[in-house]
């Protein structure tokens, strides 16, 4: 009667296993990406959200072992056999539990030592990729795939296609505009950058979500100056606290686009996987298109804040009034925010 019961209990909790476990496999969402927006950087993230899975549950998974084991000691209290069997058992659950939290350990730092960890975003232990498109990169207009459109504002009638009124062009700085170049700094290492920017975006909003790292990568990848992307970013979305940038508004769009660039042949604004790629996505439209077009459809050599601002928010979508006050009041305030950058970093951005 009793081994009959204990038959039946081992069933009853390996069942109870098979389908909680595959339920809650589900809902964690280990899998990061679908179809082509996958990478190696997604295989890495895939790997670490299984250990993740696998750690979070073997206590409970080892709890239920050793409770039944204990089960087993109190029902065969005279049988040394079956007591010295229910000891084992506790010894061989605590032992796999070991092997699993050292070897997630170990493929955790094997992972921070390829070369894709880069890519990552995140704590030590929990990360995801910063940015799903490799197309990215200096190619201008980059058809992507998924929830992601191509960006620019250049093709848009909307926003941007406006050329930069009498006085306002190239190499023209009116008063108070900052004197500076657009361009990333001559031998600065972008790593020397992190603090000083991480340090003026908690002074200008000290919510932001945003990292100072991420604009040195994504400036000097693309030859911009970080000042000039944050700027944008404050001037556009509060450094990315104006509207939850994290999800997509149903209709309009924007889910990391702290820049607000429009989708060509869309409407609303272009989505993203993260800040990082949303950021990446701006400087490859300012370089590939307003600053350094070389050649391609764009606005050639707008090196001043003047000259990109009446492209970037012109009069007839800068604002709910549509003039150019609106766009004056751009330029002005990312004019002032690239002083103030540049002043936290001790002077290092501008360069002429």
């Amino acid at each position: 009667m009793t081994s009959r019961f204990l038959k039946k209990g081992r069933i009853i909790n390996v069942s109870i296993l098979l389908v909680v476990i595959p339920i809650f496999a589900f809902a964690q969402s280990i899998v990061p990406c679908s179809g082509p927006d996958c990478s190696i950087c997604d295989l890495v993230v895939l790997v670490n959200n299984l250990y993740l899975f696998i750690i979070g549950w073997s206590p409970v998974v080892a709890a239920l072992l050793i409770g039944w084991a204990g089960i087993q000691m109190i029902i065969y209290g005279s049988n040394s056999s079956k007591i010295g069997e229910a000891r084992n058992s506790i010894q061989k659950t605590l032992l796999w539990l070991a092997i699993i939290y050292c070897s997630f350990l170990i493929v955790n730092l094997v992972i921070h030592l390829l070369p894709v960890s880069s890519k990552l975003q995140g704590s030590w232990y929990k990360f995801t990729c910063t940015s799903h498109s490799p197309g990215l990169g200096g190619q201008g207009l980059t058809k992507v795939t998924g929830s992601r459109v191509t960006l620019s504002r250049v093709e848009q009638t909307s926003r941007g296609g406006e050329t930069p009124p009498p006085g306002g062009g190239n190499g023209i700085s009116h008063q108070g505009e900052y004197a500076g170049t657009l361009s990333y700094p001559k031998n600065v290492d972008p790593k020397s950058l992190n603090d000083c920017l991480d340090k003026a975006i908690r002074s200008m909003n000290s919510n932001s979500p945003l990292r100072g790292e991420w604009f040195a990568q994504e400036g000097a990848k693309h030859n911009i100056n970080p000042a000039f992307l944050i700027a944008i970013a404050k001037q556009e979305s509060q450094l990315g606290t104006s509207y939850d940038y994290t999800k997509a508004d149903p209709k309009n769009g924007g889910r990391y686009n702290i820049g607000n660039i429009r989708p060509v042949g869309g409407t609303g604004f272009a989505n993203y996987n993260s800040f990082q790629e949303g950021i990446d996505a701006k400087a490859t439209l300012l370089a590939d298109w307003y600053i350094y077009p070389n050649g391609k459809k764009g606005y050639s050599n707008l090196t001043t804040v003047r000259a990109v601002g009446y492209v970037y928010c012109p009069p007839a979508d800068c604002g709910p009034s549509h003039t150019s006050k609106e766009t004056e009041e751009w330029i002005a305030g990312v004019s002032n925010y690239m002083s103030k950058i540049n002043s936290d970093c001790g002077g290092r951005l501008q360069t002429k």
